[in-house]
């Protein structure tokens, strides 16, 4: 987990110019998902305050799950809020 807001441009894999940005710290672990042919929806380390997330789509293609934690989330967009501060965290990912 990293404390800054730094982010790197990684490639999707089998989709030729098209490229995701990630949090640094955990891009390694978003290119090895995409190999494994794992849909990613988004992702954010935490930044040293929240919880690391990966929300994936789960191979049914309808169910929206927090990877790490493996909850499902409701919501098909905006799974994560936005703190006073500015950095996003998915509210019931940190509950538990």
């Amino acid at each position: 987990m990293c404390n800054k807001r730094n982010s790197t441009e990684i490639p999707y894999e089998n989709q030729a110019n098209r490229f995701a940005k990630v949090d640094d710290c955990i891009a390694k672990e978003i290119i090895r998902l995409n190999r494994r042919d794992v849909h990613i929806l988004s992702s954010c380390c935490g930044h040293g305050i929240y919880k690391k997330t990966i929300m994936i789509l789960d191979k049914d293609g309808k169910t929206r799950i927090e990877k790490l934690s493996n909850q499902t989330i409701p919501r098909k967009r905006r799974f994560y809020v936005k703190d006073q501060d500015g950095y996003y965290y998915i509210p019931e990912v940190q509950l538990i």
